[in-house]
């Protein structure tokens, strides 16, 4: 049956219902469709500096990454300009993920994480820088000079 503008009603009502229940799975501009409601793993928020540089703004680990985002994409609208979303299989533990989510934290340095960064995660840190000085040439250093270096 065809409606007065020429097109069939059945097949414009059915599509209309059908974008109407997917745009249910936006939040905030973000297309939450790509994500199963009871998917688990990893995810970094991305915000953009002026200049249009990104940096990392925040990082988490969760079991329902879905409801995890719409409540993150809610409280920080308008910052949150990407998402990345690392996936785990069902038999990952919680333990793995914490620590995937501690790794990643500490590499990527996000602003918003005040946990499991590496005063949380490392007794300590040490760095080592080049010298110059071995074993065929320490002779030429006190003991002092040799600590200091």
């Amino acid at each position: 049956m065809e409606n007065i503008f020429g097109s069939n009603l059945r097949f414009d009502a059915i599509e209309y219902l059908n974008k109407k229940h997917y745009i249910k799975g936006y939040c905030k501009g973000f297309n939450l469709n790509k994500i199963d409601e009871n998917l688990n793993g990893i995810y970094i928020l991305y915000a953009k500096e002026e200049d249009g540089s990104e940096y990392v703004l925040y990082v988490g680990e969760s079991i329902k990454m879905k409801g995890r985002l719409t409540t993150h994409l809610r409280n920080y609208e308008g910052l949150i300009s990407k998402v990345w979303a690392l996936t785990f299989s069902k038999k990952t533990t919680k333990t793995e993920r914490t620590y995937m989510e501690k790794f990643i934290i500490n590499l990527l340095q996000p602003r918003l994480n005040t946990t499991n960064t590496k005063k949380d995660f490392f007794e300590s840190q040490i760095v080592l820088e080049y010298t110059g000085i071995d074993e065929d040439n320490y002779e030429e250093y006190s003991l002092k000079e040799l600590e200091s270096k």
